[in-house]
C-alpha cells in the first residue's frame, strides 16, 4: 500500500510561509491552508476550509470565517504531526496543487451576493460590471443620478489575489488565504485612488469606507470654505490631483507655487487620509501649506497635532496664504 505524501506541507514548514496563507490541496479534494515560520514544529495558524474537520486533540478553534455561506475553522499553534495526520486522513496531498482555487464545498454565496446586500443594509445600491474574464461592483457616489459614467464619481469594489495574474472578480466566493477586497475610486475628473482594501472575510470595512466617501457629497466639503474666502481677498485657487492627493493650487506673482491640502480625523476604522480638500467639514484634522520654487520648497503652514477647530485652521489657513499673496 502506498503512503500517502505529505511532501508539501514539508516544503511550506521548512521554508514558512512569510506573512501569507499557503494553500495545500488534500487527495479527496479539498483545502487547508497555513501560515507558519521556517522548521517550527507547531504551525501558528492553521484554517480548515469546509469539509474538513479536526479531531477534537485540536481543541476548540479560536476563529471561524464565513466562506460561501459555510464556516470554515481557524485554529492556532497546532503541531506539525498533527496537521500531517490530518492530511493522511484526506488521502494526503493532491497531486495537481494547482487546482481550483475555491474547493467544491464553498462554491456558495459569491462576492457579489455578500457586498450587495452589505451596501443594501446600509442603503447603498451597486451594478455589476464585466470586461475581458473581470467583474466588479460599481458605486456610485450621487445614488440618484443612474447616468454612466456618473458625474460625482464611483467606486470599483472587488476580490483580488495581491500575488495573482491581476484578475478582480465578483463571480466567486471570496478565498481567505489568497484574495482580499478592494476598492478604488474614480473621481468626477477621472482619477483613481485605491479608497480601502480588506481582508476577504472583512468585507464590513470597504463597506463603512465606500457608505462614508458618499456621505461626504451629501456634506459641506472642507475645501468651500477657504476657496470661497480667498477669492473676497482676491485669490483664486484651482483644484487639483496628483500622486493620490487632492490639493488647492495657487499661482504666487513670481514663480512660485502654493499649495495646500488636508487631513481627516479618521473615524471609521482607523483609516486617515493624509492629502484631501473635499473631507466633511466634520471629519476634518488640519490643513498643511506648501510654497514651491525652483529654489526648493518650504512648509508655511501645518496644523497638525494643534487641535484647532475646522473654523479657527479654515481662518490660519486663509490669513497665511493672504499675507504671502500680498508681499
Amino acid at each position: 500500500m502506498t503512503t500517502p505524501t505529505t511532501s508539501r506541507l514539508d516544503s511550506l514548514t521548512a521554508g514558512g510561509t512569510s506573512d501569507v496563507f499557503g494553500r495545500i490541496r488534500l487527495g479527496d479534494g479539498n483545502y487547508i491552508n497555513l501560515r507558519t515560520l521556517p522548521g517550527g514544529d507547531v504551525i501558528p495558524q492553521v484554517y480548515l476550509w469546509p469539509g474538513v474537520t479536526a479531531p477534537d486533540s485540536w481543541g476548540a478553534s479560536v476563529n471561524a470565517w464565513l466562506q460561501g455561506g459555510e464556516m470554515g475553522t481557524y485554529y492556532a499553534y497546532v503541531p506539525v504531526e498533527a496537521v500531517r495526520d490530518l492530511i493522511v486522513q484526506h488521502g494526503g496531498e493532491h497531486a495537481d496543487q494547482d487546482g481550483p482555487g475555491v474547493p467544491p464545498q464553498a462554491l456558495g454565496e459569491t462576492a457579489e451576493a455578500i457586498a450587495t446586500r452589505a451596501l443594501a443594509a446600509r442603503g447603498l445600491k451597486a451594478t455589476t460590471d464585466r470586461d475581458a474574464g473581470n467583474s466588479w461592483l460599481v458605486i456610485d457616489r450621487d445614488q440618484a443620478d443612474d447616468a454612466y459614467p456618473n458625474a460625482a464619481g464611483h467606486v470599483a469594489l472587488y476580490v483580488y489575489d495581491p500575488n495573482g495574474d491581476g484578475e478582480v472578480t465578483v463571480d466567486r466566493a471570496p478565498d481567505p488565504a489568497r484574495q482580499i477586497w478592494a476598492a478604488v475610486v474614480t473621481d468626477e475628473r477621472g482619477h483613481q485612488r485605491l479608497l480601502i482594501d480588506s481582508p476577504a472575510e472583512q468585507v464590513e470595512d470597504c463597506i463603512e469606507a465606500i457608505a462614508r466617501w458618499v456621505a461626504a457629497r451629501t456634506h459641506a466639503e472642507a475645501v468651500k470654505a477657504p476657496l470661497v474666502q480667498l477669492r473676497a481677498a482676491g485669490i483664486e485657487g484651482i483644484t487639483s490631483w496628483d500622486s493620490g492627493i487632492d490639493f488647492v493650487s495657487i499661482r504666487l506673482d513670481d514663480d512660485r507655487t502654493l499649495r495646500f491640502t488636508g487631513t481627516t480625523l479618521g473615524k471609521a476604522n482607523g483609516i486617515r487620509d493624509d492629502g484631501s480638500i473635499r473631507h466633511p467639514v466634520s471629519d476634518h484634522a488640519s490643513w498643511r501649506v506648501e510654497v514651491e520654487s525652483p529654489a526648493g520648497s518650504f512648509d508655511l503652514y501645518d496644523s497638525h497635532g494643534c487641535k484647532l477647530s475646522y473654523e479657527e485652521d479654515t481662518a490660519a489657513l486663509v490669513a497665511v496664504i493672504t499675507a504671502l499673496h500680498q508681499r
